[in-house]
């Protein structure tokens, strides 16, 4: 009512008068309300619709009123702040900065604009949004609002004066229409749907690496099927009771990804000695096709390149490099390299070209895999670079896998605490309510993702040592991870990592497995390699928790850890001189990887290794050095401390997956062995592990007790991994 005798005044001058009679004969008129029209697309204020070419395009209210608030100010800054007040009436209660960014995708995807390169919203950066688009504005009549009086008033007598309040009729005017706007683009609309989780997948096994078709309306994934031996392609539609198998054989596959147009579905496959295959095969099923042997890990999705021609993969050439990104000819499977690997770091790997084509996004690796940086690098038609990389700055945040939002402008990357979104800008990353997902995956239409939450349960357990008759035995174990145990020098207790808290942390147990106590509570950055000093009086180990990995220590009996090595350089893993005088430890400072050593109060590094070295153990009495080199680096090397010589002790071994004892080295045989071999080189015996399932879990696998008596082994207890849904993801 108060509106109403608003609009009657704003246009007549006139305050309404009651009673019949008092007042001349009224008609109707129109209120206008907008129209705006701007490209192909026209949005109706007054219907609350954007069309294009006359059809209707869905828009849930949030974004819709935010893009009808950037329509009204034609070009001008629209600030945060504002958009709060106008589209939530600033309400304490909603996160609106995270809802202004979803709110934007989602009319960026609604006009098929770029993030990038915008023809229509244009992202100020730390400030607000702009449109840029040409607007044009139209004012059809609507239903009616005010009444008016149905005779024109007379026109003012020559040599009267005109009414003053004549003079702000306009403003009146201008006033009350946009209030009207406010009030049409704010009346009651249905509410943003919420996002509803239901599991995608519920068989036994592990079901891994989902990946939407074009159409968004299937899903390859693989699955190890119910024995979980080993992995096939299956796919299943969306709504479907169940999947169809679409690999066979003996051979593992694994890692599906969809061609661009639809009409492919390429995925990996394991061959002969843990080697790696690419294959191809018709979307509509089929025989397929080997299109390259690789060299390099078979877990992440190959990427199809824009043109669809080729694929983007991992693998190493030549074979003693860190493996890089290849760009393989789907026709002839030759290889040419996109990104020349630098020689420090450990590979990069799990390629993703963005939306529209234009970015490559990829993991760099210099340290393990959960310890990876995000990089973007620009790319022509083709997909091949076309301009330098860049890192995406997430602080201390690491990652194994990652996915484009289906608009480009952000990536929605796995961390050990869950799924995270990352601006492609880079800066603070905000969490998803999926603290136990990974590997997403977006459909290309449509408001969906899929992640896979993986139950992992790995215990430790000790074995008896070489020529010792004794029983295996389940030492330390939770529903969670246990791994990377290590004995104290006296053996009488025991240092290894667990996520059973949700993250992992560094824990002691005595040697029955018994009095477990927490002695780091980092709740998110990674840590690994915790190794006793010889007096059992600290903790070395390397961490994440300032953005590069570095090389910490810890009171055994608790208390903060301090950082011994620059924020500068990466350090990993960790291990103490028989005196405890020095660390060793594996850095990239010098340009590649080897072992140096620095003192446990800190200071300045020394350089012990000269041609490789990461992973590194000193014998008992000092004498010689042990140590592995980086991945794809097989064997166990020796480094004499006096001499200076160097030579390879044995073909076994590699890096997480081999111990010092103190009466020779301990290596895992793939696929499923444990060995023992003497300092002399000259005996070797296998080391009873029967029934357990070696080689799983996190890295630091395998430890010995000082005297050999016994060995300590993190072994797979439980392994299966399903598929979750998420509709309306936003």
């Amino acid at each position: 009512m108060l509106i109403s005798k608003a609009l009657t005044y704003a246009y007549t001058g006139t305050p309404e008068r009651k009673g019949s009679g008092s007042a001349p004969p009224r008609k109707k008129t129109a209120v206008p309300s907008p129209v705006f029209k701007f490209d192909r697309f026209e949005l109706d204020v007054g219907s609350y619709e954007l069309r294009r070419g006359g059809q209707r395009i869905t828009l849930q209210r949030v974004p819709m009123d935010l893009l009808i608030l950037l329509l009204e100010r034609k070009g001008a800054l629209v600030t945060r702040e504002e958009i709060a007040a106008r589209v939530w009436n600033g309400d304490g209660l909603v996160d609106t900065q995270s809802s202004i960014n979803t709110a934007v995708r989602k009319i960026r995807q609604a006009l098929d604009d770029d993030g990038e390169q915008p023809r229509f919203i244009e992202t100020v950066i730390g400030k607000g949004y702009r449109l840029v688009s040409d607007v044009a504005t139209e004012v059809p009549g609507q239903e009616t609002l005010v009444e008016a009086p149905a005779e024109k008033e007379p026109a003012a007598m020559p040599g009267k004066p005109r009414p003053a309040w004549l003079a702000f009729l306009p403003v009146f005017g201008a006033i009350v229409v946009g209030a009207l706007v406010v009030l049409f683009s704010r009346r009651a609309r249905p509410k943003p749907e919420p996002m509803i989780i239901v599991p995608f997948t519920a068989l036994a096994g592990q079901q891994s690496w989902p990946a939407f078709s074009a159409d968004g309306n299937r899903v390859a994934f693989g699955w190890t099927g119910p024995t979980g031996d080993c992995s096939h392609i299956y796919v299943k539609a969306i709504g479907a009771p169940s999947p169809t198998q679409w690999t066979q054989g003996p051979q593992c596959q694994g890692s599906p990804s969809w061609s661009p147009d639809g009409r492919w579905l390429a995925f990996l496959g394991k061959e002969g000695d843990n080697a790696t295959a690419l294959y191809v095969m018709p979307a509509s099923g089929g025989n397929p096709r080997r299109v390259a042997a690789l060299d390099g890990p078979a877990n992440y999705r190959p990427a199809w390149t824009p043109d669809g021609h080729a694929l983007v993969v991992m693998h190493a050439n030549p074979p003693d490099w860190p493996p890089g990104l290849f760009r393989v000819e789907l026709d002839s499977g030759s290889m040419r390299r996109l990104i020349e690997p630098e020689p420090a770091s450990t590979g990069d790997w799990c390629p993703l070209y963005s939306p529209n084509g234009r970015l490559l996004a990829y993991l760099h690796n210099t340290g393990s895999r959960r310890l990876s940086s995000l990089n973007v690098v620009p790319v022509d038609g083709s997909g091949m670079p076309s301009g330098p990389s860049r890192r995406i700055e997430t602080g201390s945040t690491g990652f194994s896998d990652f996915t484009w939002s289906s608009d480009g402008t952000s990536l929605i990357g796995s961390t050990p605490s869950g799924l995270v979104r990352v601006p492609l800008a880079g800066g603070t990353i905000q969490p998803l309510p999926f603290p136990d997902g990974s590997q997403p995956a977006i459909a290309p239409r449509g408001d969906r993702m899929l992640y896979m939450r993986p139950l992992r349960d790995t215990d430790i357990f000790r074995l008896p040592g070489p020529r010792v008759p004794g029983p295996v035995t389940k030492l330390i174990s939770s529903t969670r991870q246990e791994s990377a145990p290590q004995y104290s020098a006296d053996g009488k207790r025991i240092v290894f990592i667990s996520d059973r808290t949700g993250a992992d942390e560094i824990w002691v147990a005595n040697e029955d497995g018994g009095g477990l106590r927490q002695v780091t509570s980092f709740a998110g950055p990674s840590v690994g390699s915790p190794r006793w000093s010889p007096d059992g009086q600290w903790i070395a180990f390397d961490s994440t928790a300032e953005s590069r990995p570095g090389i910490y220590l810890a009171a055994a009996s608790g208390g903060a850890p301090r950082r011994i090595t620059s924020g500068a350089i990466s350090c990993v893993r960790p291990s103490w001189s028989h005196d405890g005088k020095w660390i060793y430890f594996g850095s990239n400072q010098g340009g590649g990887w080897d072992v140096w050593k620095i003192a446990p109060q800190g200071g300045s590094p020394v350089q012990v290794t000269h041609s490789g070295g990461r992973e590194a153990f000193e014998a008992p009495g000092g004498e010689f050095l042990y140590y592995a080199k980086a991945p794809p680096a097989v064997g166990i090397w020796r480094l004499s401390l006096k001499t200076g010589v160097e030579v390879k002790f044995s073909d076994a071994g590699t890096q997480g997956r081999w111990a010092l004892g103190g009466l020779g080295i301990y290596y895992m045989k793939p696929p499923n062995g444990l060995v023992f071999m003497d300092f002399a080189g000259t005996w070797t015996t296998p080391i009873l592990a029967e029934g357990l399932q070696l080689g799983h879990g996190t890295s630091n696998m395998l430890a010995a007790a000082p005297d050999d008596c016994c060995v300590l082994v993190s072994a797979l207890v439980r392994a299966e991994d399903h598929l979750i849904l998420v509709r309306n993801f936003q």
